[in-house]
């Protein structure tokens, strides 16, 4: 399996920030690196997700609000001076947001991005299940409404309408939405 590639922002009023940044995250593990300066984060937030969001804080409130307003699949990560760091730090961590205090060392930003990676896998995996149970939402929502057609037009019981939907999905070896669908169109109330 290939390691997974990973979309950032980066979000600063210092140009310096943009070029150290996209020196640390170089390399095959990024794939698209794109910045930002506070005032304009919002609107290239709401366009399009990022895995992982980077916010120099330097420039005051404004990239704060924009890294707490990230979508919730994003991971943050704010970079704070020594005083923003000890007022904003249970704020911003309640929110969701991970905080690292300015200057920080090579090892330890390493450390910080490996931990956001992380992080990122684990809502990859929380969204993908999230996708499963709502498709089973729908095939269950679909199949309800099949139900009712064959009591509504055959005068079936709940049970003989859900034992003819299970029974004709096995005969025919298709899922029990396929089997849903079909009489769906049959009474044409999809």
């Amino acid at each position: 399996m290939s390691d997974p590639v990973y979309s950032a922002l980066l979000i600063s009023s210092k140009e310096r920030f943009f070029d150290a940044m996209r020196g640390v995250l170089k390399g095959e593990r990024f794939g698209r690196i794109d910045s930002s300066s506070p005032s304009g984060a919002r609107e290239i937030l709401a366009s399009g997700g990022y895995d992982l969001i980077f916010v120099n804080a330097s420039g005051g409130d404004e990239a704060v609000n924009a890294a707490v307003t990230a979508p919730e699949c994003s991971v943050v990560l704010v970079l704070l001076g020594a005083d923003d760091f000890a007022r904003r730090r249970g704020e911003l961590t309640s929110r969701g947001v991970m905080i690292m205090e300015k200057p920080a060392s090579p090892a330890a930003f390493s450390i910080a991005v490996d931990l956001m990676c992380a992080a990122r896998e684990r809502l990859r995996g929380a969204e993908r299940r999230l996708g499963r149970a709502e498709e089973k939402m729908e095939d269950l929502r679909v199949i309800d409404r099949a139900k009712w057609m064959l009591i509504g037009n055959l005068q079936m019981t709940e049970a003989e309408a859900h034992r003819f939907i299970e029974r004709q999905a096995m005969d025919r070896c298709v899922t029990r939405r396929a089997v849903a669908e079909n009489i769906l169109k049959t009474y044409k109330t999809i």
